[in-house]
């Protein structure tokens, strides 16, 4: 039933992975056979290592070559006689195309039993042939860092696309996850604050605007949210409400749960399926139960965002007793320009008062600041530069130097 295959392939064990005393010699045939509802050629390879189901140390690599315009490849790993292995892991599957056109397969395994893989062009998707892959078209994540203050919000637009009509699917959701990072971020919600969970003081908001919702979930280290696809028209939106940097994991991922009737011939014992298109691989790491076959597609990243508090405008108090402000040793036909701020650092948010000009003496002022109020912190700039004196406001006030005022410097 099986022929030899004179195609390229290679099984690379590295050097101690195998236990002590045991010797692998892999045997590889080939077995092609056509599906009969559909007509669609089916290629198995096989690489048998004998009946005896053994762990590796270090992963080795089975590598073979298929088609490039194989779109569908499902893998068991079974014992001598064909059965699956009861909790074999799923292998790492890579792959790249080479120049002549045809693509080379990589499996990294951590474990030797016998392996089946099985691929074709199989047209899932009824009517034309189409490549499933690509109705996985969920937004990148281009930007990972970003700067914010407290009260504000950054928006991140998003969208999925889904399988077309003609193919049967029993769920289709996406969703949307933000994921504290060692659960030390507490995330709430716009739409809901559940106390519970310890979100009603959180550091960060978290919240969907857009096409209607399926379900939200929220935790005070997470918050998860879930369309039916498609999903066209919707946005992220993250709130700073407190100070600081904070750092999470932004997740879209899209699940399909399909009727597998078209793969009824395939479902005994795959520890997983990938799909392919030229750029794309998918898994669908749940194992195969019944008539129903999902699949998941997802792209996440670790994210942080930067947020700043934002400094309160001084006030202004009218009809005050002025601090009066002046100096001497300044340059001749310098600016100087005094401001009112709610603290020596709050430059930013600093109220101009007034200027004057420094005159060939190099004396200025005095100025009467008479709309400060107690306990706000006078600044100067000279020539557009912020000067390292700084004094508080009071009713009344002079400069501690009442002779040479303030002498300003950078």
């Amino acid at each position: 039933m099986f022929t030899d295959v004179s195609a390229p392939t290679s099984v690379s064990i590295p050097d101690g992975a195998l236990p002590s005393g045991v010797t692998i010699v892999p045997e590889l045939w080939e077995e092609k056979r056509t599906d009969p509802d559909s007509g669609v050629v089916i290629t198995e390879k096989v690489f048998k290592f004998g009946s005896e189901h053994v762990e590796l140390s270090k992963p080795a690599q089975i590598e073979f070559e298929v088609p490039k315009a194989m779109n569908l490849l499902l893998v068991r790993s079974v014992d001598d006689a064909g059965n699956p292995i009861a909790g074999a892991s799923a292998p790492t599957i890579t792959r790249s195309t080479t120049s002549s056109g045809t693509t080379t397969v990589t499996a990294e395994v951590d474990h030797f039993s016998n392996y089946v893989f099985a691929y074709t062009n199989w047209n899932i998707v009824r009517g034309d042939r189409q490549d499933i892959a690509k109705y996985f078209n969920i937004s990148e994540i281009s930007q990972t860092s970003y700067q914010s203050k407290v009260g504000e919000t950054v928006e991140i637009p998003f969208a999925a696309n889904t399988v077309p009509p003609g193919l049967s699917t029993y769920m289709n959701d996406f969703m949307v996850g933000v994921h504290s990072q060692d659960n030390h971020i507490i995330i709430g919600s716009k739409s809901a604050v559940h106390a519970d969970y310890g979100d009603s003081d959180p550091h960060i908001r978290a919240w969907v605007t857009g096409d209607e919702l399926e379900y939200e979930v929220l935790r005070s280290w997470k918050i998860a949210f879930a369309y039916w696809l498609p999903v066209t028209n919707s946005s992220l939106h993250i709130e700073c409400v407190k100070p600081g940097n904070y750092e999470f994991e932004l997740e879209f991922e899209s699940e399909l749960t399909l009727f597998g009737r078209e793969l009824e011939s395939f479902q005994a014992g795959q520890s997983f399926i990938a799909l392919f298109n030229s750029d794309s691989l998918l898994l669908a790491t749940k194992q195969l139960t019944g008539a129903y076959l999902d699949l998941s597609y997802g792209r996440e990243a670790d994210i942080s965002i930067n947020c700043v508090k934002i400094e309160e405008a001084p006030k202004v108090c009218t009809g005050q007793i002025p601090h009066v402000v002046y100096g001497v040793g300044a340059t001749a036909g310098s600016t100087i320009e005094i401001y009112l701020a709610s603290s020596a650092i709050a430059q930013s948010s600093a109220r101009s008062v007034t200027s004057v000009v420094v005159g060939s003496d190099g004396s200025w002022g005095p100025v009467n600041l008479d709309d400060g109020c107690v306990g706000q912190t006078i600044l100067f700039k000279v020539d557009g530069e912020w000067m390292s004196q700084s004094d508080t406001w009071s009713a009344g006030g002079v400069p501690p130097d009442p002779v040479g005022g303030y002498q300003l410097t950078p």
